[in-house]
């Protein structure tokens, strides 16, 4: 059982344009509506959701619509696909500026090297350094890890915690004195998590967070998804034990 707690603290520590219906300057009418709710679980409601709300109605015409195709080849049409059609409309501009370069190498400029080119701009976005905050915990506080740190108890060791990403996604921390010694033997757990961790921009209002540990002798692979709030992001799960049920979330905000 400390084995699957830990998992989760490896998670903890180391972790939509227009609108057919409503325009940007029509947020107090969509504030009004029926419409209107939290959709980034930030417990508010405000110009974010709008712009979550534009993007999902827009997202829903264009799946109806003859232009949605699955442009990155993995036999599905979603949001990534839509991603990228939004994307191909600025092509033209692009192509047309100084900025417009052979990326990938073939000897000519294209399409390709303007997905590349894209995927760079999200990357630089992505790259800095993150602080953990608002760290909350609902559940059993016989939940624990290491060497008896309540999952309650977590979010203030995370405080000193600061997480580093390059411009590739690759992820790094440091992890004080404090932490390492409530962990226990079970540190190698968490700096193999950092190890292997990944962060991806998945799209303006979703960011995944990738990686894999070894426990007891098995590949365990882990990705969880946060959601853009005004300052950062959110991440929010529930995870069962037994019949018991925990809920943590926090906020990973860009120092």
């Amino acid at each position: 059982m400390k084995k699957i707690l830990l998992v989760l603290l490896l998670l903890v520590i180391t972790t939509t344009g227009g609108c057919a219906r409503y325009r940007r300057n029509e947020y107090d009418v969509w504030r009004r509506s029926e419409f209107a709710e939290d959709l980034n679980g930030d417990s508010k409601i405000d110009r974010l959701d709008f712009d979550i709300y534009q993007y999902q109605e827009a997202f829903r015409d264009w799946r109806n619509s003859d232009d949605a195709e699955d442009f990155n080849g993995d036999r599905k049409i979603n949001e990534l696909d839509y991603e990228i059609y939004l994307s191909l409309k600025d092509y033209d501009n692009w192509r047309k500026s100084d900025k417009a370069e052979d990326l990938n190498g073939d000897r000519k400029i294209d399409k390709e090297d303007f997905m590349i080119y894209l995927e760079n701009l999200r990357s630089e976005d992505l790259a800095g350094v993150y602080i953990i905050k608002n760290y909350e915990y609902d559940g059993s506080e016989f939940y624990y890890l290491g060497n008896f740190l309540s999952f309650s108890k977590v979010g203030e060791l995370l405080s000193n915690v600061r997480l580093t990403v390059n411009h590739a996604g690759r992820v790094s921390a440091n992890l004080d004195q404090a932490l390492l010694h409530q962990l226990g033997e079970d540190y190698q757990v968490v700096y193999e998590g950092l190890d292997n961790m990944t962060m991806t921009q998945l799209s303006r209002f979703l960011l995944s967070v990738d990686t894999s540990v070894t426990i007891d002798g098995v590949k365990v692979y882990v990705t969880i998804y946060l959601t853009k709030i005004n300052n950062g992001y959110l991440a929010t799960y529930s995870f069962f034990i037994g019949e018991e049920r925990a809920t943590i979330s926090f906020h990973l905000i860009k120092d």
